[in-house]
């Protein structure tokens, strides 16, 4: 999980990054600059440390592949894909390789209910089923189970996480995890999960869960 983390910090940058460059001004710049089309001497050495930090990074984490890219005032001045996007076929890694960003994706949502705190649209402590009443009422000890925003965002909210259908530790011990399903839309996605029990009462205990994130996109959807 420590390698696949750092992969995933590193594509997600590189993808917001290349984000706020318009397209006509990607169109004239090469995947890989080299240091002679920079034309700042304090901008070189800094790619150049970029660089070597780069490198040293991928060594240390052992991660197969990385896609870094720097912009400076909306203009992309280095880019660069380093190592395997697939180790088997040897495939390098390039500009353009699509990671999975994983659990990258919680600060985005979690910033998306500050934009909608922010506008009065939601309250951190309403019962989620005020703003998403499809979901089953969940019971705990004969007594109504209230789930709220802030326990969804807090991982305490009872929502189980990936079921573990063996005693090993590799990724292949949770299938959820490695689903690759094509939801239509979050609802759907809430399917694989919304009538399970839950594992205890809201706000008792910490216990991670990304399907938790995955009810408060739901809830996201429903207010917007």
């Amino acid at each position: 999980m420590k390698i696949r983390s750092a992969l995933i910090l590193t594509a997600l940058a590189s993808s917001h990054i290349q984000s706020v460059v318009d397209d006509s001004s990607k169109k004239h710049i090469p995947h890989k600059l080299q240091y002679h089309q920079l034309e700042s001497p304090s901008i070189t050495e800094y790619t150049r440390r970029a660089q070597e930090m780069i490198y040293r990074f991928k060594e240390k984490v052992g991660c197969p592949g990385i896609s870094v890219c720097v912009s400076l005032s909306g203009n992309i001045i280095y880019q660069e894909g380093v190592g395997y996007a697939n180790v088997e076929h040897m495939v390098p890694v390039n500009a353009d390789t699509v990671f999975r960003i994983a659990s990258v994706s919680k600060p985005f949502t979690s910033l998306l209910v500050g934009r909608l705190l922010d506008q009065h649209k939601l309250d951190l402590d309403e019962d989620i089923r005020s703003y998403y009443p499809e979901f089953p009422e969940k019971i705990i000890d004969n007594a109504y189970a209230r789930i709220t925003v802030r326990s969804l965002l807090n991982h305490t909210s009872g929502i189980r996480s990936y079921k573990k259908v063996s005693d090993e530790s590799k990724e292949s011990a949770y299938p959820e995890m490695l689903n690759n399903i094509r939801f239509k839309n979050t609802f759907n996605a809430c399917d694989m999960f919304k009538n399970d029990a839950l594992v205890h009462a809201p706000g008792v205990q910490y216990t991670y869960s990304t399907f938790a994130f995955t009810l408060l996109s739901a809830i996201i959807e429903k207010i917007c």
